[in-house]
C-alpha cells in the first residue's frame, strides 16, 4: 500500500485552511442573531406601546370629542392627513406626487345609485384628501367615458357631471353643496336646500373653490374649503350624468350617501397637541396610530420608509467596492415596499380587536409585495376602567437585516485579511523551517564519516528555536551537553509566547463580537421627565380655561339681536343634530329684541341644550319657551324630562368645577359648562336659574334678558 507523503509545507498549508472555520462559525452566529433581535424588538416595541398608552391616558382630552361618538353603522371615516405644502387649484395633480399613498379607489362596489343606462365599469375615480393650515384640499381623478357639462340655459343644477359635498357644520347644521361647471377651469360650489321641495333659491358658496380639467380618461377636479366649515361628518360623491335630457340625476358613486345626515362619513382633523405629543415619542422607521373605540384614526405620526445605511457615505473607496460585492451575496433591505395601511382612516384586524377588548398584543405582518416585514404592537387606552381607544405602533424590521449584513460585512472584512495574512506567514515559516532542517541534515551527514567517526564539529546555530537547539545539541554532544540543556530550557518560554500571539488576535476578535449589546435607552428617562412636565403644564392650562374665556367675553361686541329668529334657527339645527329627541319651540307674540353678542348666545344655548339632552329620558321632548315675565324681562326656558337636581347642589350649580354627572361616566367633565353659561348671561346683564319640575319630573333652566 503506497502512503501519500506530505511535506511539512503541505501539512502546514492544510492546517491553515482550518482558519476558515472561524468566519463560518461567525456566519452561523450572525444568522442566529435574527431570532434574538426579533424577540428583543417585540419586547421593546410592546413596552413602548404600553408607555404611550399610559401617556395618552393622562391626556384623554387630546383624544378629541370624536373618540366618544358612537356610530351604529359601518359608515366610512376620513382621517385628514396634514400636507407638507399647499395645493395649487389648477386641476392638475403634479403637486400631489408626494401624497400618492393617500389616494383611495372608488369603483363599482361604491356605487350609491345606479341610473337606468348605467354601464358597469363606466365610472370610477381615485380620491385623495389632506389639510394644510386651515384648509382641506381634495382631488378627484375621475374616469368617465362621457363628460357632460352644465347647460346655463337649464335651471336644473344636476343635469351634468358634478361633485356632491355633504357635511355637518360645527354648529350642528346639515349642508349640501354641488360643484359643476359649463367648461374646464375655475368653479365654485352651490349651496343646496336640504328639502328638495323647498323653493329656497340656490346660493353660491365662495368659501369652497375648485378647478376642473379634462384628461384622457375623464376629468380631474381639485377643491379647497375651510376646515372651520366642517364639523364631525363629511362625504363626497361623484354624480355621472350621460344623458341630461333623461330627467334623472344619473349614477352616483362615492364614500357615502350625501342625502341624509345619518349616512355621512365621519371625519377627524388631526389634533396639533396630540400630533406634537406623538412626534416627541416617535423613532426612525416607526409609525404610531391612535384610534378610538370605533377603530377610527384619531392621530398618526411617523412613517415606515425603507431603512437605509446612514454610514455608507462615510466609508472609504475600498470599502465601498466591497459593498458592491456584498450586495451580490447578501440579501439587502428593499429600497421601497407597498404599505396598504398608509392611506386608511379606519384600522381593522385581529390585533385591533384584541386591543379594543382590553388586551395588548404583538404580531408580525408582511407587506403586500413581500418586500418587508412589519412588527405591530397594540395596547388599549383606558379611562375610568373602560377602553376608549387603542394605540398601535409599527416598526420596520428591515433594520434587523441591515444589522445582520453590517455584522456579516465586518466579519468578512476581518476574516479575509486574517486568513490571507495567516496563510502567508505559515507558508513563509514552513519554507524557512524546511530549509534550515535540510541544512542541518547536510551538516550532520558531513560531520560523521562512513565509519562512524566525527569528522569535525560543525558550528552550532545561533537561532533561538528548536532547529537552533537541535544544531547546538549535536554540537554539545561532542563538546558541551549541559549547555544544550540550558538553551533548551530557556527557549521553551519564548516559543510559547510566539505561538500565542496569532491565537490571541483571533480570540480578541471573537470576544469583541460576543460583547455586542443592544442600543442604549438612557435617553428614554429624560423624555419621560419632559413628558411629565408637559402633563403638569396641560393640567394648569385646563384649569385656567375659564379665566381665559372670561377675558374673551369682555372683548365681545354687542348688537341688536332678535331672540325669536335666533331661537328658530338654532332649534332647527338641534332637531337635525339630535333626531332622537323631539324639540318643541314656543314663542310669545311680543318683541324679544336684546342687546347681545349672537355667537355667545348660541354658545350658551348649545351648553344648555347639550346638558338637557344628556340628562333627559329617551324619546322625551326638549321644550324651549320664550316669553315675558310680569316685570317685562325676557325669559328663555329650557325644559327636559329626567332626574331632578340634587337639592344640595342647586345653590352652587353654576360655580366653577362643579358637576353632578356620575363619577363613572366615560367622558371627563371639569364642571365648566354651566359656569360658562353663568359668565355669558352675566355679561349680558341677565341671570340664570335652575329648578326641578314635578309634573312631569324634570328640570328647567331659565335665562333672563333685559329687553331694549
Amino acid at each position: 500500500m503506497i502512503k501519500t507523503r506530505f511535506s511539512l509545507k503541505t501539512k502546514l498549508l492544510l492546517f491553515s485552511i482550518t482558519i476558515l472555520l472561524i468566519p463560518w462559525i461567525g456566519y452561523k452566529y450572525v444568522r442566529g442573531m435574527e431570532t434574538f433581535l426579533k424577540s428583543s424588538m417585540e419586547e421593546a416595541l410592546g413596552n413602548r406601546a404600553h408607555s404611550l398608552a399610559i401617556v395618552l391616558q393622562q391626556h384623554v382630552d387630546l383624544l378629541s370629542n370624536q373618540a366618544a361618538i358612537n356610530i351604529n353603522n359601518e359608515s366610512e371615516h376620513l382621517y385628514l392627513r396634514p400636507l407638507d405644502n399647499p395645493i395649487q387649484l389648477d386641476g392638475y395633480t403634479d403637486d400631489w406626487h408626494f401624497s400618492q399613498d393617500l389616494f383611495q379607489e372608488y369603483s363599482e362596489q361604491h356605487i350609491i345609485k345606479k341610473s337606468s343606462d348605467h354601464k358597469p365599469g363606466s365610472l370610477h375615480f381615485r380620491q385623495a384628501t389632506g389639510s394644510y393650515k386651515q384648509h382641506l384640499f381634495a382631488v378627484f381623478k375621475v374616469n368617465d367615458n362621457q363628460i357632460t357639462y352644465h347647460n346655463p340655459n337649464n335651471n336644473r343644477i344636476d343635469d351634468c357631471d358634478h361633485l356632491r359635498i355633504a357635511l355637518l357644520t360645527p354648529q350642528g347644521k346639515f349642508q349640501r353643496y354641488y360643484l359643476s361647471t359649463v367648461a374646464p377651469g375655475r368653479i365654485i360650489a352651490q349651496l343646496m336646500p336640504n328639502d328638495p321641495d323647498n323653493n329656497t333659491p340656490i346660493k353660491a358658496e365662495t368659501r369652497i373653490q375648485g378647478a376642473w380639467q379634462e384628461t384622457a380618461e375623464g376629468y380631474t377636479l381639485e377643491i379647497r374649503l375651510p376646515i372651520s366649515m366642517i364639523g364631525s361628518k363629511l362625504s363626497f360623491a361623484i354624480n355621472d350624468v350621460d344623458d341630461p335630457q333623461a330627467g334623472h340625476s344619473g349614477s352616483i358613486i362615492g364614500s357615502a350617501s350625501t342625502e341624509h345626515l345619518s349616512a355621512l362619513s365621519t371625519i377627524k382633523v388631526p389634533s396639533s397637541g396630540l400630533e406634537k405629543l406623538l412626534n416627541t415619542l416617535g423613532m426612525d422607521s416607526s409609525r404610531i396610530w391612535v384610534i378610538d373605540k370605533n377603530k377610527r384614526v384619531l392621530a398618526l405620526s411617523g412613517n415606515l420608509q425603507a431603512v437605509t445605511d446612514t454610514d455608507a457615505s462615510q466609508r472609504s473607496v475600498p470599502t465601498k467596492l466591497l459593498s458592491l460585492f456584498y450586495r451580490l451575496i447578501l440579501q439587502q433591505p428593499a429600497a421601497s415596499f407597498e404599505d396598504i395601511l398608509s392611506g386608511v382612516s379606519k384600522l381593522n384586524g385581529r390585533e385591533i380587536e384584541t386591543a379594543l377588548s382590553g388586551k395588548p398584543t404583538v404580531s408580525w405582518r408582511e407587506t403586500s409585495d413581500q418586500n418587508a416585514t412589519i412588527l405591530t404592537a397594540t395596547h388599549p387606552v383606558m379611562s375610568h376602567n373602560a377602553v376608549i381607544g387603542a394605540v398601535m405602533l409599527e416598526q420596520n424590521s428591515q433594520r434587523i437585516l441591515l444589522m445582520q449584513n453590517r455584522a456579516m460585512e465586518e466579519l468578512i472584512n476581518l476574516s479575509i485579511p486574517v486568513f490571507l495574512g495567516g496563510t502567508l506567514l505559515i507558508v513563509l515559516f514552513a519554507g524557512r523551517l524546511t530549509s534550515r532542517i535540510s541544512h542541518l541534515r547536510n551538516q550532520t551527514e558531513q560531520a560523521i564519516t562512513s565509519d562512524g567517526k566525527v569528522a569535525h564539529v560543525f558550528n552550532a546555530s545561533n537561532s533561538n528555536d528548536e532547529i537552533g537547539d537541535l544544531s547546538r545539541t549535536f554540537s554539545d554532544l561532542l563538546q558541551r551537553l549541559h549547555q544544550y540543556n540550558r538553551y533548551l530550557e530557556s527557549m521553551a518560554s519564548k516559543l510559547s509566547h510566539e505561538l500565542r500571539t496569532p491565537l490571541s488576535v483571533v480570540r480578541s476578535s471573537l470576544d469583541n463580537l460576543e460583547q455586542v449589546q443592544p442600543e442604549s435607552t438612557n435617553n428614554t428617562y429624560l423624555l419621560r421627565a419632559k413628558e411629565g412636565l408637559e402633563r403638569l403644564n396641560n393640567i394648569l392650562n385646563r384649569l385656567s380655561e375659564a379665566s381665559r374665556l372670561e377675558q374673551a367675553i369682555q372683548q365681545a361686541d354687542k348688537v341688536t339681536v332678535d331672540l325669536s329668529a335666533l331661537l328658530q334657527s338654532c332649534v332647527a339645527g338641534y332637531q337635525t343634530a339630535y333626531p332622537q329627541h323631539p324639540f318643541k319651540l314656543t314663542i310669545s307674540e311680543q318683541n324679544h329684541k336684546v342687546l347681545a353678542a349672537p355667537d355667545l348666545i348660541v354658545q350658551m344655548l348649545d351648553k344648555l341644550v347639550t346638558n338637557a339632552i344628556d340628562f333627559s329620558q329617551a324619546d322625551t321632548t326638549i321644550e324651549i319657551r320664550l316669553d315675558r315675565t310680569d316685570d317685562q324681562w325676557i325669559r328663555l326656558s329650557i325644559f327636559n324630562q329626567g332626574p331632578p337636581l340634587p337639592v344640595e347642589m342647586q345653590e352652587n350649580l353654576f360655580d366653577s368645577m362643579i358637576s353632578v354627572r356620575p363619577t363613572n361616566t366615560r367622558s371627563s367633565h371639569l364642571g365648566l359648562g354651566l359656569y360658562i353659561v353663568r359668565l355669558i348671561i352675566e355679561f349680558h346683564q341677565g341671570r340664570v336659574e335652575a329648578r326641578n319640575m314635578d309634573t312631569p319630573d324634570g328640570v328647567v333652566f331659565m335665562l333672563y334678558f333685559k329687553p331694549i
